[in-house]
Parts: structure tokens; sequence; C-alpha cells
């Protein structure tokens, strides 16, 4: 063996040697001096890490992110006053202004007041991080800030892992952390859902803008009526539960139909993609200037009260006689009587609202549900069933199928402790 191989040799061994006393015992060894590295304070910062991107980070993306929402909506309806191009315009405000705090460079204010992203952008946000690493913990933290590399990492969307009441961000963070004795190099994914409740739904605010010519806000309402998303907690649909709906300020609910609520930004009314997210509300004609609409559209107004049809041509009106007129369900008088509520015939039908059977007992006092059935003797008055269908297994108890919380066991009481909507006598 030559001399050059007779060195390579003893080098060899000399690492397998140092790597087995590594790893036969709990002290860590700089490669350079050889100096004991305090174990502790290895796993100290590396708990400080996984802290760090599962609690923290997750938490500063997620409100960062709804404040940069908001700050997309107000510039919409103060500034821009009109709906985005497009996706691709809502991202490139949303990117901004989670990173920056900015629109195209500019601080977002309304009416001069203050700025909305005032410290709520990420960037400042994982400064804060960096500081406080150090000062509590002595570690030297560097996150990559640069704009180019975190703008093409974020993805904002909503799917099925969102679904219709959050918005979904990704964003990819390349950092670093030094504890002197120890060093990481991280890039992590922070995935993170957004709830959306509270926030503005452009759809009704852009058209419905005080600064618009011709205000469709009754005079009344024109300063006050709030277009944040609020779900209703209604699941079954009658005509009453139309009413309280309408009631309800601002009250939303899930549909397969209609356009999910980051693409109301974009004034993109077809149905939400997967059929996911699709969310709508209802037109009050108590609130809205519908003598507005009568008189500045042309045609003349004949469209479904729902939001997403109003606002747009996507239901267009359906054959004569097929646009259903309901009464009763909302404040809405004119010389004296109560005006109608508009929905077009699917939406009228059991498989949205459920009140197209209205019509049929409509004028005969004491009927809720519509269903024909006086509610003195409607075994579910609040629940259209015209057949009164009640098929307890061991004898009728009086409460029909369609509201009775054991239908095949007799339970007239209708008891139901744990309030999970199944009787006690059924609930096992």
């Amino acid at each position: 063996m030559n001399k050059k191989g007779v060195f390579f040799t003893i080098v060899a061994v000399f690492i397998v040697g140092a790597l087995a006393l590594m790893a036969s015992s709990n002290v860590f060894y700089l490669t350079t001096h050889k100096v004991p590295v305090n174990t502790f304070r290895v796993q100290s910062a590396d708990y400080h890490l996984k802290n760090l991107e599962n609690v923290h980070l997750e938490r500063a993306v997620r409100a960062s992110s709804y404040a940069a929402m908001h700050a997309i909506s107000m510039h919409m309806n103060w500034t821009v006053e009109d709906f985005l191009a497009d996706k691709s315009e809502l991202d490139a405000y949303f990117i901004e202004l989670l990173l920056n705090g900015t629109i195209g460079g500019n601080v977002i204010t309304v009416q001069g007041g203050p700025n909305l992203m005032q410290d709520g952008n990420l960037t400042s946000k994982l400064m804060e991080f960096e500081n406080a690493s150090d000062k509590i913990n002595a570690l030297n933290v560097t996150f990559c800030k640069d704009y180019g590399y975190l703008r093409s990492s974020i993805k904002l969307y909503q799917d099925n892992y969102t679904g219709p009441w959050n918005f979904g961000v990704n964003i990819t963070l390349n950092y670093t952390m030094n504890a002197t004795i120890a060093y990481w190099s991280r890039l992590v994914t922070i995935p993170v859902r957004v709830s959306l409740i509270g926030l503005e739904d452009p759809l009704y605010f852009i058209n419905t803008n005080p600064n618009n010519l011709n205000p469709p806000l009754l005079p009344e309402y024109r300063n006050s009526y709030s277009a944040e998303i609020v779900p209703t907690n209604i699941t079954r649909w009658n005509a009453t539960y139309l009413r309280e709906f309408i009631l309800s300020p601002r009250a939303y609910r899930t549909s397969k139909d209609a356009p999910s609520f980051l693409m109301r930004f974009y004034n993109d009314i077809s149905p939400s993609p997967e059929l996911c997210c699709g969310i709508e509300s209802v037109i009050d004609p108590a609130v809205l200037d519908i003598d507005f609409y009568s008189v500045y559209t042309s045609p003349q107004l004949e469209k479904s009260y729902i939001d997403w049809c109003f606002f747009s041509t996507a239901c267009p009106p359906d054959q004569p006689g097929q646009l259903w007129n309901i009464t009763d369900v909302t404040n809405y008088t004119v010389g004296g009587y109560c005006n109608a509520f508009k929905l077009h015939s699917e939406a009228a039908g059991p498989a949205w609202y459920n009140v197209s059977s209205f019509e049929l007992s409509h004028g005969v006092p004491g009927d809720a549900d519509g269903d024909g059935i006086l509610d003195e003797n409607d075994n579910c008055p609040l629940d259209s069933n015209a057949d009164q269908a009640d098929t307890d297994s061991d004898g009728a108890d009086g409460v029909g199928d369609v509201c009775d919380n054991c239908p095949l066991d007799s339970n007239a009481d209708q008891a139901d402790t744990d309030s999970d909507g199944i009787g006690d006598v059924c609930d096992i």
C-alpha cells in the first residue's frame, strides 16, 4: 500500500471511531474544537423550533390572512367601488397585503383612517419572531423575507378541505436557527384554514355601494346596513323558516348552486367548483330599494330574490307564471299589504327552500308551514307534510314522521335530554 493509501485509511478509521464515540454517549462535539455541547441546550432550541412552526407561525399566517382579506374588501368598497377582474387579481391583492400590507405599494385606509394592515402583515410578524427568539431564548432565527420567493409560495383557495365557511392559505417558509452549538435549516409549508365569518360579502356591498349612483338601499339603511357574512343555523326549510332567514341580518346558507366566498370578489356567480363551497343569502325587500330596481332595470324587475340571482343574470326569469310570489314572509309593505317575495320555480321547490306548496294555502290563517293543514290539526305545524304520515311502530304518537325525533318509537313528549336531535326513547 502506498503512502497516500495509508493516509486515507488512517483518516477513515479516525472518522469511524469519532462517530462511534458520539453515538455511544449523550455528549455532542463541535467538529473543530471538540468542545462538549450541552444536550439540554439543543433540546430546548429544538422545542422552540417545533413550537414556532406548530403554533406561532400558524397563528400569524391565519391572523394576517384574515386582516388582508378584510383590507381587500374595504379597498374594493371605498376606493375601487367595483369588482376585481378575476382570481389572478384577487391573488395579487391578497399576497401583497399579506406580505407587505399594501396594494400597489400604498397602505390601505378608509376615509383617511388608520392603516388597516398596521403591523399586521406577515413580514412584520416574522421580524417579531426573530427578535423574540433572540431576546427570550438567545437563538438567532432568520427568515427568508425575499418578496419574490415568498410570493411564489403562497396559495389562496377554497375546496373540500376548507368547506364553505373558511378559506385556505398555504405558504412555504425558509428559515435558519443558530444556537451557537447547533444549527437548523428549515423549509416548511404552513397550511391554515381561515374563518370568513364576519368578513364582508363583496357581491352585496358592491351592488349596494352608497357611493354609486342612485343607491339601492333604502335611506334608513344606507349608512348602517352590514354586509358581514353570518351562517344561519336553519337546516330545514318551509315558508316559516324562509321568513326567519330573510329577517336574520345578512344570514347565509350553503348551496351547491351558488358561488363561493372568493368567487364573489370577482363577480363569478357560477357554482363553486367541486360543489363544495357555495354560499347564498336572500334579498330583503324591506331593506333594498326594490323600487330602484323596478325603475332602473330593463326589463322591469322579475327576478329571483336569491342574492347571486338578483344581482346578476345567472337565473333568468322562468317561463311566464313560473316565478313564484311567496307572500307574508317579509316586513315590506306597499299600500298596506305585504309585498311578495320572489323565487324561481327550482328555488321554491323542495330541494331548495321548500315553499312552493305555500301558495296552496295562502290566505288561510293558522297554517304556518303552508301544507293545507291548519296548525291546530297539523301533527307537524312547522314542517310541511300534507299526508300527515305518523308511522311509529307501536302506535301513532301524534307527531308526524317529518318532525318526529323517534319516527319508529312512540314518544309524544319528544324528550331529548342530550339535545342531539334523537329522542330519548330511541337514543342508544
